[in-house]
């Protein structure tokens, strides 16, 4: 099974809106790491491990475009 890590909502005011994401982005790569190759554990353990204000460089599907953006990292709540 293909795991797909995309982005359903995204929440005024947060490191999302900040990095140009919007709902319906689809991640491809998290600082060059297939997402559909590492798979659900993994591409999360990507983002969560980093202290909050370090950067990640994201390649995104966006409407069948590629848009690659930097999403610094906030407080995981």
């Amino acid at each position: 099974m293909l795991y797909v890590l995309r982005f359903i909502y995204v929440r005024p005011g947060q490191p999302a809106v900040r990095a140009g994401i919007q709902p319906g982005d689809e991640v491809l790569a998290i600082d060059g790491a297939d997402v559909h190759a590492l798979g659900e554990p993994a591409a999360e353990q990507l983002l969560r491990d980093r202290p909050a204000g370090s950067p990640a460089r994201l390649l995104l599907s966006r409407a069948g475009a590629q848009v690659q953006t930097t999403l610094v990292v906030g407080r995981w709540q």
